[in-house]
């Protein structure tokens, strides 16, 4: 089990180093191409590493962190899980393009030679498409939708920063 465990978090730290230096580099892309702010598109001008990214997540992360520090435990704790389901509706909502934009690419340029074969075509491919798009909008609904009267204090923060954060 410790042997698990140690190889669990050598992985964990080196899947978020990195994520952290991918989401960087596209922020920086980003804010280049005005889809972000300029602040993104900082980068060191001896290694061409993407700081202004680095820095705000940095910032971003340090205030989120801090708002344990609050001592009434509704701000402190549900504040916290409430920024961490929201972000994580936000992530499975990027998934979601994907899915018409491989269609489309199949459609378009269906006669490139390609590394991995799909095995479907047309229809089969649409339908086999779909089902996972149509599970990633559900699990976003199940997150964001409170289903009880209980879950209504809990969901509604979530769905306000959800859409506020989609407008911007």
């Amino acid at each position: 089990f410790i042997v698990i465990a140690i190889v669990f978090l050598i992985s964990l730290f080196a899947n978020m180093a990195s994520w952290s230096f991918g989401v960087n580099a596209v922020a920086e892309y980003a804010a280049k191409n005005q889809n972000m702010p300029k602040v993104f598109a900082h980068e060191n001008p001896k290694t061409g590493m993407p700081t202004g990214a680095a820095v705000v997540n940095g910032i971003v992360a340090s205030a989120v962190l801090l708002i344990q520090l609050i001592p009434d435990e509704s701000i402190s704790q549900g504040l916290f899980w409430t920024l961490f389901a929201t972000s994580v509706v936000f992530l499975l909502l990027t998934y979601i393009p994907m899915f018409p934009a491989f269609i489309k690419l199949r459609k378009v340029d269906a006669n490139r030679p390609r590394v991995y074969r799909f095995p479907f075509k047309g229809t089969a491919m649409t339908v086999v498409l779909a089902i996972p798009m149509i599970e990633l909008v559900l699990a976003i609904v199940a997150t964001l939708i409170p289903f009880s009267a209980e879950e209504v204090a809990d969901k509604v923060p979530m769905i306000v920063i959800f859409l506020v954060f989609l407008a911007m």
